[in-house]
């Protein structure tokens, strides 16, 4: 009678499991300190759902199982549509105070101002930002031209539309041109040639941040904030940007 009762219990337990959804048993692995598994159904359900809420859990479970690569990756991701979160904020800072490649900040024109822009407002923030204040601008422009008003405002306006227009504009072009990506594998060697000739430049690591200026023969051209450049093979990175910009 005793092993029936162990065989319905079971065959319940396991029907529980099978009809939870992959966060769900993400997060009871997370709970029960199994981050490797946590790390493995947090990557899936990302994959399954892809929000920045999702990428966030992603990415602290990953931080837990010491894989800094893909941590990185994924409070990346995050940070496109949530860059004022304090959890992607927090998890950003931890992985470039862990990684081994510790550089300054690119002080490149387009990057630094993408860059900056990314930790203040998402792209569909800034280009609603823009929006507004174009029409805002064109409105106060009508009220002056009509009834010899506001011009100040119309002036102050404009002038805050050009430069939220150069902003979006910078934003769009520095992530197309050079798409930002992440190290993910443990290390990977920087060659300087795309093909299977040529030698090593040096090494780079886990969740080092990179561009992506060009893509050939199996291999990525990865520029690095230190200035370090070089072809990586595919299998040691990952880009932040996945769609279409």
């Amino acid at each position: 009678m005793r092993w029936l009762v162990s065989v319905v219990a079971l065959t319940l337990l396991a029907s529980l499991a099978v009809g939870q959804s992959t966060a769900e048993r993400a997060e009871a692995a997370y709970e029960a300190g199994d981050f490797e598994r946590a790390a493995d159904l947090w990557v899936q359900a990302a994959g399954e759902d892809a929000r920045p809420a999702t990428f966030i859990n992603a990415g602290q479970a990953l931080l837990m199982n010491d894989d800094l690569g893909r941590a990185m990756l994924y409070f990346k991701r995050a940070q496109l549509d949530m860059p004022r979160a304090s959890e992607v904020q927090l998890g950003l800072a931890l992985v470039r105070s862990l990684r081994v490649d510790v550089v300054q900040e690119d002080q490149r024109i387009l990057p630094a101002l993408e860059r900056v822009t990314a930790e203040l407002v998402s792209a569909a923030e800034l280009q609603w930002l823009t929006v507004i204040t174009l029409a805002a601008a064109g409105g106060a422009w009508l009220v002056h031209v009509t009834r010899r008003r506001i011009r100040v405002a119309a002036v102050t306006l404009s002038i805050v539309a050009g430069l939220l227009t150069v902003l979006l504009a910078v934003r769009v072009a520095s992530v197309r041109l050079a798409p930002p990506a992440v190290i993910t594998a443990l290390e990977a060697v920087l060659y300087n040639q795309s093909d299977g000739a040529g030698f090593e430049l040096g090494t780079v690591y886990a969740g080092a941040e990179a561009r992506i200026e060009a893509v050939e023969s199996g291999r990525a051209l990865l520029s690095f904030p230190d200035g370090r450049q070089g072809w990586v093979n595919r299998d040691a990175y990952e880009p932040v940007i996945t769609s279409p910009v």
